[in-house]
Formats: structure tokens, sequence, C-alpha cells
């Protein structure tokens, strides 16, 4: 039986994910669509991941969360899995209600849903709209919404033609998160979080799509992509999430963001971690070490309500990387490794390569992941995303001729 913090921490979480019913007409946020062809030309690179566009406010808040996929699957056949959501209980983890109605507005449908756990269940309405065929694309969009919430929650599916016979499926994505009640100390630490969770239902859904659709089209796509991709296209709107796992499991995170600084002074931020904890809103003690047992190495605390993790690292830079190997503490064998490059305009693209097990040392954690796995790929970008805004927005507060002392 899970104990009552637990439950706590749980129920606020899908609370905040999932739709309230008000009364008021709902209003959609837009959303702003990508390049179809630059796009498509993302196949090789999503053979081996999942891809996240995040894009934020001045604020920190969410403004959209584009997520793409390379399904092995042909447009229509993914497109028909989308279009019919009175069957996503037969793929969809833990959906125990799913049924249509058709909506007053013709042409429409909602869709009514139960997300149902051995201890609560939740439930949730989207309107869906057929939408008509747009240049580029491969089937007609489908677009999904609240009906009854003034648009807090708004998402538009595209599919798209993908070599050898595939799809790729992007899902545009808005949602708002509640700033208030038992969230507000975690949004008040790492506002950043609020993205992370935003994208923890849109990744559900897609990722659910995604596998129905190649178990159903097994050997219709024989076709292997090939070319150069490039994602410098997102980077001029927001930061790259990049998933890779290993058998169904989380194995890393790739965060791409592109610096308004020098690289020279950005991984000299990197580098100098003991003054992370002045910079860094979820890093609450940060030291240099000095040489032990012949390596360098340095200590930091992570801490977020309820829950903190403080690790001792080996560290190893130059000037464009740093590399970070939990040595002993509760991330004891992860790994962080920062990379610098110069970019367009001046600026250095930043990347951050993160494998942590938070959840190796948190029961609340490992509760959340096991009713839902995906709560894992949104709780490592909302963490590692607070360390990288955190390092970009102290690297480009000094003058371009600064220096930082690195111990």
């Amino acid at each position: 039986m899970l104990d009552s913090t637990v439950m706590r921490a749980i129920v606020c979480v899908w609370a905040l994910l999932l739709p309230s019913l008000a009364s008021a007409k709902a209003q959609p946020q837009p959303l702003a669509q990508l390049d179809r062809a630059k796009l498509v030309n993302l196949a090789p690179l999503l053979r081996g991941a999942e891809l996240s566009l995040i894009e934020s406010t001045e604020q920190g808040h969410i403004k959209q969360l584009t997520t793409i996929s390379l399904v092995n699957a042909p447009p229509a056949e993914v497109r028909e899995l989308v279009a019919h959501p009175e069957h996503y209980g037969d793929f969809v983890r833990n959906m125990s209600e799913s049924t249509i109605k058709p909506d007053a507005e013709g042409g429409t449908f909602v869709h009514q849903y139960r997300l149902s756990y051995k201890v609560y269940s939740v439930e949730g309405r989207h309107r869906y709209v057929m939408l008509p065929p747009e240049l580029g694309d491969a089937v007609p969009p489908v677009d999904m919404y609240d009906p009854d919430d003034n648009g807090r929650r708004h998402y538009k599916w595209q599919f798209l033609a993908a070599e050898g016979g595939g799809t790729i499926l992007v899902l545009y994505g808005f949602t708002v998160i509640p700033q208030d009640g038992f969230m507000k100390q975690y949004m008040d630490r790492a506002q950043t979080l609020e993205l992370g969770l935003g994208l923890i239902p849109q990744l559900t859904l897609q990722l659910a799509v995604k596998e129905r659709a190649e178990q159903l089209a097994r050997g219709k796509v024989t076709g292997v992509p090939t070319g150069k991709p490039s994602f410098n296209f997102l980077l001029e709107r927001g930061t790259v999430a990049l998933f890779l796992a290993n058998k169904g499991h989380l194995a890393e995170v790739r965060l791409i963001d592109n610096v308004n600084a020098a690289a020279e002074a950005t991984i000299k931020v990197v580098a100098d971690i003991k003054h992370w904890k002045e910079f860094v809103p979820t890093i609450s003690e940060s030291y240099d070490l000095g040489v032990v047992k012949g390596q360098p190495m340095a200590e930091f605390e992570q801490s977020v309500p309820l829950l903190s993790w403080s690790t001792k690292w080996i560290v190893k830079a130059d000037a464009k990387s740093v590399d970070l190997f939990g040595d002993d503490g509760d991330l004891r064998l992860s790994r962080l490794r920062w990379d610098v490059m110069p970019a367009t305009a001046g600026k250095t693209q930043l990347i951050l390569r993160a494998d942590e097990a938070f959840e190796n040392t948190s029961i609340v954690l490992r509760s959340l992941y096991k009713l839902e796995p995906l709560f894992k790929y949104g709780v490592n970008v909302g963490l590692g995303l607070v360390v990288l805004k955190g390092i970009e927005l102290k690297a480009e507060s000094l003058p371009r001729s600064a220096t930082v002392h690195v111990p």
C-alpha cells in the first residue's frame, strides 16, 4: 500500500495533467507548425530516438511542445488509429474507459476517457475535429482539445510521408499547468518542471499510437531513411530534447540549446561546479572536492520538495566538454556530459547528455514510474532543463570578454 505522501504526490501530478470540467466554451490556443520538408529530413535521426521541441515563454511557462516520431507504418494506418479514440483502451496503458459521442458542433465528436489504477481513477474529455487536407501532409491532420476549459489543452496531429513508406508523426501541443496548490512549491523552485510535466501526456499518447501502429503494420515498411538530418531549424524556436531508449526503458536524455554567449565562457561556467548553487535553483549545495583517489572530483546536492539527491562526481574537463561520472552517493553510476560548439550568429550550441536514475533513492518517483513509465521522460527533462537554463543564463550574463574562475 502506498503511503499518504506518495499518494498525495501521484494524485496531484495527475490532477494537473488532466483537464478540469468547467462550463466555459473552449477556445483552443493556436499552434505554430513547422516546415514539413525539414521535418521529413529528420527521419534518419528518429530511427533510434524520439524528439521534442520545447518552446517556453520569457517567464518559463509552456508556449508550445512538439513531439516528433518515426513510425514504421503507413500514414493512413497511423491516422486511422488516432481518429478512433474509442479504441485507445486497447493499447493505451491503464485506460479503462474510452468512448465517443457526437458533439453539438457539426462534424466533431467528444472522447470521454478514464485512467484507472489500483487506488484511484482520473477522467477527462477531448473534442476531436477531422481537419481538411493541408499541403505537404500525407493524410489530413486531426485536431483535439478540451471542450470545457477555455483551451487549457490543445493538440494537433500531423502525418508526413517518410522514406520507405513510414510516417513522420508530429504532435503539436499546448497545455496549461496549474501554478497553485501542492504544485506551487515545485514551480517556485524549478519552473522548468512545468515543461517536463507537459510532455508526459503528450508522449504517452504519441508513443502508444506509434507502438500499436508498428504492431499492426509489421513487415509493410521496408525502407531505411537516409541522409544527414539537421535540427538547427528547431533550435531557432526553442530547446531540442532527444530521448534514447533501450528495450523500452529511457537510457539517455539529450538537451540541446543555443546560448547567446561565447563558447569559452559557456564551458567555463559548466566546469565551475562549486558555484552551480548560486545560479541553478535546484542545486542546494555544490563543492569542489579537489583530487580524490587520483581523480578531480566535485559534489552537489539537487533537491525539490520531498526529493533530494546528493552525489560525488568524477570530473573530466577540457576546452570543449565536461564529463561527470557518479562515483558515490544517490546517483552513483549516473553520467552527465556537457559539450559546446560554435553556432551561428555568434552563439554557442550547448548539449547536455544525461543518464540519471533519480528513482533509485525515491519511493515517490518509483511509484510514479510504476504507474506510468513515461513519467521518467518528463521528470528527467524538467530536472535537466533547470540545470541547463541556469548555466545558460549565467553564461549570457557575463561580458563577452569576461573570464570565469575554474578550480
